[in-house]
């Protein structure tokens, strides 16, 4: 069972966005808790150092500070306070239980004091308190006096969990849990030196986001996700159907009805991309394949009629060797015959008929002979034309004369009707097909009747008629009738003089003029006809 392309494009895509999704997903959950908080680190050290800077070398007033402060604090989302540097004096260092009490004590050095923040059992402790402090002003930037440590009664709720120091950057940091929660803070503490030698801590608190509450809120909208990629999915397919999926299945319906040999047919996906460049490929490959078939066929027809032809060349060859036999045995066999009686002493009143009959048959061979020259000249194209325009009436009426004497003897009236005018052609070889015609036509004509001469005038053309009174031809008789030897006697007799290659040679002369030629039967007889270029 075959899977269309638009099912195959469906599961390719929904398939695609369910691994992007659980691949996501299963990132987010495996490794984006590692990526989160050094990245965040990162971030705000690299924002801390660019804020010191600009309050190392600007000198901001106390309202310029303000506004840079809470346009940081606003960017990074975190916490941060600007203190001058105090000088503690320790009195004595405690160590101190969760529920001990810390007994006074002046701090010496003068590193910053770390407020609100305890270590561990067993560790300093120290809970800040001002005294003696002098306040200039309310808005006063910096608070001068002494700093004395008050000791305070520790208490689990204000005691935070193991510190790590971290410095990077020129920022020492501390990363810790919020008692009770999920949250993790870090506090950087920077310490910068401004222009007029000023010491200034800059302390940044930041929380840290549970990542885990957020992968599992993914986890939740998941079915929603799969629910959504779904739905996007058939659309998709929508789309690809439209743009990719029909017009390739287009283009493959018409390849196969080529494949089927349905030639000629083209594809009508016209766009401005390889779908359009495939569709004009396979167009011009239909039209390629189309042209080459029909010249193929073409080819075929002309090899087919060549062999036909020479199928037919061969057939007439042989019988041309047959009838040139017959007709030159026939005489041959005469003039022997004859000429044996001669030598063997024919009476004297005979000799002379015997010397008629010998020179006739002399000059039937000659006559045979030279027109099968003439043919073979025509078939091998050695005939040179000399064609200009010529009255084609004046070769009638001399062929008519010509003819006379015969048509006499035989009480034939030749008449020359119609209109006759000029014409381009050949006037020997024309001559020569009209007096072959003429020749035919008084031959084979009834005793006392007329052979007409009809001339027509159409145009650019000058048809010439020639009908005589004589028994109709067979189909067989009319398609044959311009073949060599060819007789409608097929017995050869010798009553009826001729070569068979009269009307041969006269349709080598219509074919060298490139005239249309034609007999057929009428009423009365048997009628030629042939067509000249007229002037």
């Amino acid at each position: 069972m075959k899977t269309s392309l638009s099912a195959k494009m469906l599961l390719l895509t929904l398939g695609s966005f369910l691994l992007l999704i659980f691949g996501i997903t299963a990132s987010l959950y495996l490794y984006f808790n590692r990526f989160y908080e050094p990245e965040k680190i990162n971030q705000m050290i690299n924002s801390i150092n660019r804020f010191t800077a600009e309050l190392e070398n600007s000198q901001w007033s106390d309202e310029e500070l303000y506004s840079e402060v809470s346009k940081f604090m606003k960017n990074q989302n975190a916490t941060m306070s600007i203190q001058s540097q105090l000088s503690l004096v320790m009195a004595a260092p405690a160590k101190a239980a969760l529920t001990a009490s810390i007994p006074d004590y002046v701090v010496l050095s003068k590193e910053p004091a770390r407020a609100d923040s305890i270590s561990p059992l067993n560790s300093t402790a120290y809970a800040p308190l001002i005294t003696s402090s002098s306040l200039d002003t309310v808005d006063a930037a910096n608070i001068n006096g002494s700093l004395v440590l008050y000791p305070t009664a520790l208490t689990t709720a204000t005691v935070a969990s193991p510190l790590d120091i971290n410095k990077k950057k020129g920022v020492t940091y501390t990363i810790s849990t919020i008692p009770y929660t999920n949250y993790r803070q870090v506090n950087f503490i920077k310490k910068s030196t401004l222009k007029s030698g000023e010491v200034k801590i800059t302390s940044v608190n930041l929380s840290l986001q549970s990542v885990n509450e957020v992968t599992s809120f993914l986890i939740r909208f998941f079915p929603f996700l799969i629910s959504a990629s779904i739905l996007l999915s058939f659309i998709m397919v929508v789309v690809y159907s439209k743009t990719i999926s029909k017009p390739i299945i287009s283009i493959t319906k018409t390849a196969n009805r080529m494949a089927n040999m349905e030639l000629g047919i083209s594809s009508d996906i016209k766009r401005n991309d390889e779908l359009g460049a495939l569709s004009s490929s396979l167009n011009t490959l239909s039209v390629n394949l189309k042209n080459a078939l029909d010249d193929l066929s073409l080819a075929n027809t002309k090899l087919t009629a060549d062999y036909e032809k020479e199928l037919c060349q061969d057939k007439a060859r042989k019988e041309f060797v047959a009838n040139v036999s017959h007709e030159l045995k026939t005489p041959l066999g005469i003039i022997r015959s004859y000429t044996e009686g001669i030598r063997d002493g024919v009476r004297a009143e005979k000799k002379e008929h015997y010397m008629e009959v010998i020179l006739n048959e002399i000059t039937h061979m000659d006559q045979m002979i030279l027109e099968m020259l003439e043919i073979s000249r025509y078939d091998a194209g050695a005939v040179i034309y000399t064609k200009k325009a010529s009255d084609i009436s004046l070769y009638l009426k001399k062929s008519m004369q010509i003819f006379s004497e015969k048509a006499y003897e035989k009480g034939v009236n030749i008449q020359i009707l119609g209109e006759f005018g000029t014409v381009i052609m050949d006037e020997k070889k024309i001559e020569r097909a009209v007096n072959n015609l003429m020749e035919n036509a008084v031959k084979y004509c009834s005793p006392n009747s007329t052979i007409q001469v009809f001339g027509e005038r159409n145009g650019k053309e000058q048809r010439v008629l020639i009908e005589n009174c004589c028994p109709a031809l067979s189909e067989e008789a009319i398609s044959k009738i311009w073949d060599r030897f060819y007789k409608a006697d097929a017995s050869h007799n010798r009553e009826t003089e001729g070569t068979g290659l009269g009307l041969a040679i006269v349709k080598s002369i219509f074919e060298g003029h490139g005239c249309s030629y034609q007999v057929n039967n009428t009423a009365s007889g048997i009628c030629f006809s042939f067509t000249l270029e007229a002037v």
